[in-house]
């Protein structure tokens, strides 16, 4: 297994590998033998204690299957984060353990067993701590048991992976809470069981045969409450770091432990306390572990890392491998992600003061819904961003409205109820087939004062039919406006998860508002009105993708439509197909800039494709969306 092939995990995609020195062995003494043990202690004398952690007798197929990082990792390099490090201060030592204490994940080392784990553990791993962190305290482990064994694209399982395909499988697919073998933990706990390196112990010897890789299964234990579905975790975006020590220190202040891997040689093996540098012995493969914190002894400055080959190996399933030189390669393959999903957001960003209020007027109006009554979420409009605190300049994005105003009309005539959340400058329902007051309305004769103003004639029929239209369907209709993307988010996240509770499959999200990409986070604003004779500093932060708390969280049970806009015909459908694949939602609406009126796609989560032909623009096309998404919902009602 070369050198340059293995994939870090939480950061840095280069595949160069450091060079690891060796000193060559005198004799022909076996890896695992008291020989090694006194040739590495008394001669060689590192930085480092060597001890009996395997039965000399070990197979030594046991331990290179353990090593489970494959070669090719530059298949999946992730684009790298760059931390800005100027006013960072990096302190000489740093341990996640005393830093986050709320964790105890981070105290945890866990046994892969005889599977070669190695790259789903350490990821698993370092997301449950960076979850509990960006979480402040809230726990939940993810589960090796579901990485290995339903990640295709990660590699093997037990027969190895890569351990950047399994942080981007974390944002694209999700993965599912698990614990420890037999612990019953979760949605899926792992199932290999752990095994043992000494002469005697509670656990079976350790062998070479390891087991098969578990059978993926799309389902939690039946004494787990949450559905499947509903246990997914999603991560928000994956990336490599710098092999620099100082971007993967910042990286581990910020957000926590990250997953690395690094070349693995036959001295690794017996390293029982001290520095690691490698000494001796032929390479054995590639290995992932998780990287906690740093430190120095004796003026060696070293990375504190997590095993996974239980707490009597190393020192009490930890070790300590130098830093600043890239032993091993440990330093050339980082990957991680940010995950600061979409609960982050919300801990950021505080709630409107009008939000207890929206929810009662949600919770009214769906309590006055009969049993079999069907209710749809449409939002609509576009999100209006602030710079500043006390907001006089903002930035906006374009939305003409009229898609989300026409599509609530045509449910409500398919016997819908609609709740309609729009920005408050935003077309609403029947309004937009109205013109403007001073094309219908005109003042009465001078004789009564110009005290009366009625419909203009050639418009009166018009006007009326629109008016017997909104009367008729009022009872129906809930309006609920934001101003704002905090805004809408907040409304989106508590109405969509009172449709959840309250109706399950008989509600349906139809998200047709445009949605800023970027904002401006809080701390990032200036509290007073930028000036003109300066020239302003704009921190934009990314716009967490609501689509996945909404589709897998907030709304598991209900239908929904997410919206999908491009310029470019060519990658229309694949950006749809890719979206449902990620976000495990039901139906995309996907359209051309320049066409949206004439032609639309729908993509459903089966793979179905329907093109919407609307070759007269005068009629409305959301009136075939909507019909197409009536019949496909009443099917999804009808599905266990």
């Amino acid at each position: 297994m070369g050198r340059g092939v293995f994939l870090a995990v939480l950061g840095i995609l280069s595949i160069t590998l450091g060079l690891c020195y060796g000193v060559p062995e005198k004799g022909k003494f076996h890896p695992l033998s008291d020989q090694m043990i006194n040739f590495i202690n008394n001669v060689i004398k590192p930085n480092w204690t060597a001890g009996r952690n395997f039965h000399p007798e070990t197979d030594m197929s046991y331990i290179k299957r353990l090593c489970g990082v494959l070669p090719g990792s530059e298949k999946f390099r992730l684009p790298e984060r760059k931390h800005l490090l100027g006013g960072l201060y990096i302190p000489k030592e740093f341990d996640s353990r005393t830093k986050w204490p709320h964790c105890p994940s981070l105290r945890e080392v866990r046994d892969q067993g005889s599977c070669g784990s190695c790259w789903a553990f350490a990821a698993t791993e370092a997301m449950t701590d960076r979850y509990c962190i960006a979480h402040k305290g809230k726990r939940f482990h993810f589960s090796a048991e579901n990485l290995v064994s339903c990640c295709d694209e990660c590699g093997s399982g037990c027969n190895g992976g890569f351990p950047s395909a399994a942080w981007e499988y974390w944002v694209e697919t999700g993965i599912v809470s698990g614990g420890a073998y037999d612990s019953d933990e979760g949605c899926q706990p792992y199932e290999i069981a752990p095994c043992e390196h000494h002469t005697t112990g509670s656990r079976p010897n350790c062998t070479g045969e390891g087991g098969g890789t578990p059978q993926c299964e799309s389902r939690c234990e039946s004494s787990y409450k949450p559905s499947y579905k509903q246990d997914l975790h999603f991560g928000k975006k994956s990336y490599s770091l710098s092999r620099k020590p100082a971007q993967i220190q910042a990286e581990i202040l910020k957000n926590g432990p990250v997953e690395a891997a690094f070349s693995v040689y036959s001295d690794f093996p017996l390293y029982k306390s001290g520095v690691y540098h490698h000494v001796s012995g032929e390479e054995l493969g590639g290995h992932a572990v998780k990287i906690i914190g740093w430190g120095e002894e004796n003026g060696v400055p070293y990375w504190l890392v997590a095993n996974s080959w239980n707490n009597d190996w190393g020192d009490a399933g930890f070790f300590r491998i130098q830093r600043g030189n890239d032993e091993c390669g440990i330093e050339s393959q980082i990957v991680a992600e940010d995950y600061k999903y979409c609960e982050a957001y919300f801990n950021d960003t505080p709630a409107p003061s009008n939000l207890d209020e929206t929810l009662s007027k949600v919770k009214r109006f769906i309590g006055k819904s009969a049993t079999n009554d069907r209710i749809v979420l449409v939002t609509s409009g576009s999100t209006m961003v602030p710079i500043e605190q006390n907001t006089v300049n903002y930035i906006d994005n374009f939305s003409t409205g009229a898609r989300g105003a026409a599509s609530a009309e045509y449910f409500l005539e398919k016997g819908y109820k609609v709740i309609f959340l729009h920005r408050n400058t935003s077309i609403k329902p029947y309004e937009r087939l109205i013109p403007s007051s001073l094309k219908v309305l005109e003042l009465g004769s001078a004789a009564c004062c110009f005290s009366t103003v009625r419909v203009k004639a050639d418009q009166f029929v018009r006007v009326r039919g629109v008016l017997e239209q909104a009367v008729k369907y009022s009872p129906f209709l809930l309006l609920l406006s934001f101003e704002n993307l905090s805004e809408y988010m907040w409304f989106l996240k508590v109405i969509s998860t009172e449709l959840h509770t309250l109706l399950g499959s008989r509600a349906m999200i139809y998200s047709a508002c445009a949605v800023a990409d970027f904002y401006v986070a809080q701390r990032d604003m200036p509290e007073h009105k930028l000036h003109s004779d300066v020239e302003p500093t704009i921190k934009l932060s990314l716009t967490p993708k609501m689509l996945l708390p909404l589709s897998n969280k907030w709304a598991s049970a209900c239908y929904v439509v997410s919206f999908k806009l491009e310029t470019d015909s060519s990658i229309l459908i694949e950006r749809a197909k890719k979206a449902l694949m990620t976000y495990h939602h039901n139906m995309v609406v996907a359209n051309i800039l320049s066409t949206r009126r004439r032609t639309v796609t729908l993509v459903e989560s089966t793979g179905k494709v329907i093109q919407i032909d609307n070759p007269d623009e005068d009629n409305d096309i959301e009136w075939s969306i909507v019909k197409v998404l009536e019949e496909r919902h009443k099917e999804y009602i009808k599905t266990p």
